[in-house]
């Protein structure tokens, strides 16, 4: 968070996590982003509101049976945003909780830091069993440690602890710093490897931002997260499998024309790219910058969401223009 505590866009996986987390914020929290004033119309987030509000949720009892009393609202709404979008995990009978909350809690934790869930190893599965336990490690006393004078090199947050992101939490998008390729900014180790703690946090909210389509799962990431919120938005809504990850962008790119009624500027069309994630393979796909211009005038927009032929918008990303017409009236 900057001086002027605004969060800004930085590396995707993060972008991924603060959309995921103001979705969990919304949906189960009924918190609107946008009328909250947690999205500014310049594209940051206002680090102080959304800070203020996770704070509160993490400070709020839950009102859950006693065997699980201990967690707080932030962590109950993160487990229903998860039994929401993925369904219930299935429990071992040797749960050591008897109500249907606290088997709900005990069997999404360990879907999601269990052997191959999304957050492998960032809370020890057997320490579920302990619900104090998990309570403090995601609270708001250890989350929130200030460390006057840090910046975190991510997301550019001040004043919070920086922790070091051990190679096995998320090995599949921090590679080991003496293999080539890497992701270490600047040739430095400390350049990617040291995460305040908000912003590490923020990581296990990331998987609610990406859409599944077909096997693999995809995100769309811009310069600006309001532009994010609307374009993921109408990415869950609208589309199939049978689109390329080129189609599901500059169709996204459409709807936010028409829907939103706002042309995009010049640098976020130029810098809005589809992630798509299968197994361990992360890929970015982008559109050429005179196709994205296109997409984006509202005039052109109206012809081709029109006309919707599928066909017709693979032309226009293949620059094939002349070939429009006669498939537009066949």
């Amino acid at each position: 968070m900057s001086a002027s505590g605004l969060i800004l866009p930085a590396h995707w996986l993060f972008n991924a996590g603060m959309l995921g987390l103001l979705q969990v914020l919304e949906v189960e929290g009924g918190i609107e982003p946008i009328q909250r004033k947690l999205l500014l119309p310049g594209g940051a987030v206002n680090g102080k509101r959304l800070y203020a509000v996770l704070r509160n949720a993490l400070r709020r009892p839950a009102g859950l049976p006693k065997e699980i009393e201990g967690l707080r609202m932030l962590h109950w709404w993160y487990i229903q945003h998860e039994v929401r979008l993925n369904g219930p995990a299935r429990v071992n009978e040797k749960a050591p909780f008897t109500s249907s909350e606290g088997k709900t809690y005990y069997g999404i934790t360990g879907r999601l830091f269990g052997n191959n869930g999304d957050y492998q190893n960032l809370f020890h599965h057997s320490d579920r069993e302990k619900v104090e336990t998990f309570a403090y490690r995601f609270g708001e006393s250890e989350i929130f440690q200030v460390e006057r004078g840090t910046i975190c090199p991510i997301s550019g947050l001040r004043d919070f602890q920086l922790v070091e992101v051990e190679f096995r939490w998320l090995k599949w998008i921090f590679p080991t710093f003496s293999k080539f390729p890497n992701a270490f900014r600047h040739g430095s180790e400390k350049g990617t490897l040291l995460l305040s703690k908000p912003a590490l946090y923020s990581l296990l909210f990331h998987h609610f931002a990406l859409t599944s389509i077909s096997k693999q799962q995809v995100f769309i990431n811009a310069p600006s997260f309001e532009v994010m919120y609307h374009l993921n938005r109408f990415l869950r809504a609208a589309f199939g499998s049978s689109l390329q990850p080129q189609e599901l962008l500059a169709v996204s790119m459409l709807h936010y024309t028409l829907r939103i009624q706002r042309m995009l500027s010049a640098w976020t069309y130029q810098n809005i790219e589809l992630i798509t994630k299968q197994q361990d393979k992360v890929e970015s796909f982008t559109l050429p910058v005179d196709v994205a211009r296109l997409l984006v005038d509202p005039h052109v927009a109206r012809l081709l969401s029109r006309i919707r032929d599928s066909e017709v918008l693979r032309l226009v990303l293949a620059r094939r223009f002349a070939e429009i017409e006669p498939v537009s009236y066949t």
